[in-house]
C-alpha cells in the first residue's frame, strides 16, 4: 500500500533533518569551545597549538571557529591570523610585514578590527572574488590576546552583527591599542571620530565603557597583560560574554564603572589645564607634552596625544616620562607617522647632565623596536618588566631628575628636532627596514656636544652667580683672588 510504503523513509528524512539542523545552530561552537578551552604547549603571546581539526560532514561550510594560534605549523588553506603576522598564513593586521589583501581590495585601516571590518565590507562590493583567499577561511588564529585580538577575532566570526555595530568597534579597538578616546571637541579628536564613524560623544563614551569592561575582567578573572600564558582561556570566556557588553554596556557597569570614571576624572584634569600649557604641541616631531597634576590612566594621558607619536609626561616633583607610542609600530593609514627615534642617545645625555638626579638612579629606555619605548629614571640594577611598561603610569615608581620640567622639556624637543632632520612623517608608516637605516645613519655626537655645552655653561653661569652674591653678602674683604667660574 503507497501509504505504509512512504512510512519508514518520511521518518527516516525526518530524524535526517533534526540531525542536520542541530549540526548547524551547535556543532560550531562546541568545536570553538573545545579548541579553544583545551591547554596549549605556551600559551598567551608565544603560544604552540594544534592544527585544526578537518570539518565533519555535519558541519556547515559557513560555519567559523577561533582556534589557538601555532607559530610554525598553520594549515593556509583553512586558517586566517589576524593582528599580528605568521611566515606562511594569510593576515588582517595592521603591523608590519603583513600578508594582507592589496590596498586595491581592502582600505588600510590604523587598527585590526578596522582591517577585519573593511573587509567584511569589501565583500559586499566588486572585489569580493579577490577577498574569497581571505575571507573563505573556517577558523581564525592570533598570537596575544587584547582588545584589538579580541574585536578582530569576534568580527571575522560575527560578520553581519559586527556591522551592526561597526563605529563602536572601531572606536573600542582604537582605545584599546592607541589607549585614546576621542573625548572632548578638538580637532584631533574630531578627526579620530570622523576616522572610526563616531557620531556622538555618547557612542565615544559606550566605546570607553567597553574597553574599560575588558580591562577589568580581563585583570580579575585572568591574568595582566604581559604575566601570564592565558590568551586561549581569556578569548573562550570572551567571545561568549562579548555581545551582551556591546549591545548594553549598562549590563556590565559593575565591571567598568570604577575604570572608566578615573579616565574620565583624568582626561578632564588636564582639559581644565590647557588653558595653562598643561598639552602643549611641538610641530615637526610628533611630540605632546602633558604637564599633568599627578601620574595618570593611559587613557587620560593620550586622550589628550591623538594625533602624535611621542608623549613626554611631567609630573610634580620633577618626575618624567618619555614614550614612543604603538602608533608607531604599526601601520597607520588615517595619518602621516613620524619616524620612530631610539631614545637610547637621549637616555646617554641625560646621564650626563642630569647630576642633580635622585641618587642611585639612570636614565633608560628599550630599544625602538619595542612596543611602545619608554624613557625614565630606573633604580640602579634594577628595570621594569614589560608588564610593568605596559601597565599605567599610576601603577609604577617614580624617581625625581634634577632637571626642571622646562629644561626637560626644551632637551626632548631638541632630540627630536636633531633626528627628525629631513625626515617627513608619512601615511602608513615605516618599515622596520627603513627605521634601522634611519636610526643606524643619525650623528647622535653634534647634538650630544652642543647639549653639554650649553649644560656646562648653565651651570657656571648659575655657580658664578651664587658666588657673586655670596660675596655681596659678605663684604669685599672676603672676595676670592680668583672667580671660580674661572679655576
Amino acid at each position: 500500500m503507497p501509504a505504509l510504503d512512504a512510512g519508514p523513509a518520511a521518518l527516516v528524512a525526518a530524524v535526517l533533518a533534526v540531525l542536520m539542523t542541530l549540526a548547524f545552530f551547535h556543532l560550531p561552537s562546541l568545536i570553538r569551545h573545545g579548541i579553544a578551552t583545551s591547554p596549549a604547549k605556551k600559551g598567551g603571546r608565544q603560544g604552540r597549538v594544534r592544527r585544526p581539526p578537518r570539518a565533519s560532514p555535519l558541519q556547515s561550510a559557513t560555519a567559523k571557529s577561533y582556534i589557538p594560534f601555532n607559530p610554525e605549523a598553520v594549515d593556509s588553506d583553512d586558517v586566517l591570523v589576524v593582528d599580528c603576522t605568521h611566515p606562511a598564513a594569510d593576515t588582517l593586521t595592521h603591523h608590519k610585514g603583513s600578508r594582507n589583501p592589496p590596498l586595491t581590495s581592502v582600505p588600510g585601516s590604523d587598527t585590526s578590527t578596522g582591517l577585519v571590518l573593511n573587509a567584511l565590507r569589501a565583500e559586499q562590493g566588486p572585489h569580493s572574488a579577490a577577498l574569497e583567499r581571505w575571507m573563505s577561511k573556517r577558523h581564525v588564529a592570533v598570537n596575544h590576546f587584547d582588545t584589538d585580538a579580541l574585536l578582530s577575532v569576534w568580527s571575522f566570526l560575527h560578520g553581519n552583527e559586527a556591522l551592526l555595530h561597526e563605529p563602536i568597534l572601531r572606536h573600542t579597538a582604537r582605545i584599546g591599542d592607541f589607549r585614546e578616546a576621542a573625548l572632548g571637541s578638538s580637532p584631533e579628536a574630531q578627526q579620530a571620530r570622523a576616522c572610526d564613524g563616531i557620531g556622538t560623544e555618547a557612542q565615544v563614551h559606550h566605546a570607553l565603557k567597553l574597553a574599560c569592561w575588558l580591562n577589568t575582567v580581563e585583570i580579575t578573572r585572568f591574568s595582566a597583560p604581559y604575566e601570564g600564558k592565558d590568551a586561549d582561556e581569556k578569548f573562550a570566556y570572551f567571545l561568549d560574554a562579548f555581545l551582551p557588553a556591546l549591545q548594553s554596556p549598562e549590563l556590565v557597569r559593575g565591571d567598568w564603572e570604577t575604570e572608566y570614571r578615573d579616565v574620565v576624572e583624568g582626561w578632564e584634569l588636564l582639559e581644565r589645564g590647557r588653558v595653562e600649557g598643561a598639552v602643549r604641541r611641538h610641530p615637526g616631531t610628533g611630540l605632546a607634552v602633558l604637564r599633568a597634576p599627578r601620574p595618570l590612566h593611559y587613557y587620560s594621558l593620550f586622550s589628550h596625544a591623538i594625533g602624535c607619536d611621542v608623549v613626554a609626561s611631567l609630573y610634580p616633583g620633577q618626575r618624567y616620562e618619555v614614550e614612543s607610542r604603538y602608533t608607531q609600530f604599526v601601520n597607520l593609514h588615517s595619518r602621516p607617522v613620524t619616524a620612530r627615534l631610539d631614545l637610547g642617545p637621549l637616555a646617554e645625555l641625560l646621564n650626563a647632565v642630569d647630576v642633580g638626579r635622585e641618587a642611585g638612579t639612570h636614565w633608560a629606555a628599550p630599544r625602538y623596536v619595542d612596543t611602545g619605548p619608554l624613557l625614565r629614571l630606573d633604580r640602579d640594577g634594577e628595570k621594569l618588566s614589560k608588564a610593568q611598561r605596559y601597565g599605567h603610569p599610576t601603577e609604577r615608581p617614580m624617581f625625581a631628575s634634577g632637571l626642571s620640567a622646562d629644561q626637560f622639556e626644551e632637551l626632548v624637543v631638541s632630540y627630536l628636532r636633531h633626528g627628525l632632520q629631513g625626515l617627513h612623517p608619512k601615511v602608513g608608516g615605516w618599515t622596520w627596514e627603513e627605521l634601522h637605516g634611519m636610526n643606524g645613519g643619525i650623528d647622535w655626537e653634534p647634538w650630544q656636544q652642543h647639549q653639554l655645552h650649553a649644560f656646562g655653561a648653565a651651570t657656571n653661569a648659575a655657580e658664578a652667580a651664587a658666588t657673586v652674591g655670596a660675596v655681596a653678602l659678605e663684604g669685599p674683604q672676603a672676595e676670592p683672588a680668583v672667580h671660580p667660574s674661572l679655576l
